[in-house]
């Protein structure tokens, strides 16, 4: 039962981080109240059907699962166009995906496979890991909010995009070798610090702002 109930907390942060995230590229289509009561009713039916659906399905249906899920997030409470919609969701499921692998790399590495994942399940560091989620939202809303020096080509919106697709394929992917003991954590550990540094980089030099300035 207490899974169930972490499940809507959790998701509840996921969604928090995802409004930080969208506030730094988008403008919001409703004002203060209805956008946090609409934020809320997200929270609650994406948590719903994750503990609706089974623990055996498939990754590539929980990607798709996320991602339509993100994208209406947006299309329904943001300003913008499908494709960057899109583009804005997949970028924060990537994100996401990377920070909560880099954790459990991390407890893995520091206490050992067996101790860290034990670790990594426990309450306390789904709270710290959902934390990290909303501190690094907040920190490229900040960046986005101080950057002056913004650029207006839209073609960039390609290369992010790409890049987060490729780099959750190659998290499940690296996951599920890891999983089976077919290779060690480094490779997964490598894929998400590399995608979160330059996910961090493409909006700290404002690569990000063209995408949202064509397609808005």
């Amino acid at each position: 039962m207490s899974e169930y109930l972490l499940t809507y907390l959790w998701v509840g942060m996921e969604c928090v981080a995802a409004v930080l995230l969208f506030d730094a590229f988008s403008q919001r289509k409703k004002r203060q109240i209805a956008h946090w009561i609409a934020v809320a009713w997200f929270s609650f039916l994406d948590a719903t059907f994750l503990n609706l659906m089974s623990p055996s399905a498939a990754s590539f249906w929980k990607i798709v699962t996320s991602l339509v899920v993100y994208y209406s997030f947006h299309r329904i409470l943001y300003i913008g166009r499908r494709v960057f919609s899109l583009y804005i969701a997949v970028i924060f499921y990537a994100t996401i995906c990377c920070i909560d692998n880099i954790w459990f790399a991390f407890w893995a590495l520091i206490l050992g496979i067996q101790n860290g994942s034990s670790f990594s399940q426990t309450f306390v560091s789904g709270f710290l890991m959902h934390c990290l989620m909303l501190a690094s939202c907040y920190l490229q809303l900040f960046i986005r909010k101080h950057n002056q020096n913004q650029t207006t080509n839209y073609s960039w919106y390609t290369v992010p995009t790409i890049l987060s697709t490729v780099s959750v394929l190659l998290i499940f992917f690296f996951g599920s070798c890891f999983e089976k003991d077919w290779i060690s954590i480094l490779p997964l550990v490598r894929v998400c610090i590399l995608y979160y540094l330059y996910a961090n980089s493409s909006i700290t030099f404002g690569q990000l702002d063209g995408a949202n300035r064509s397609f808005s």
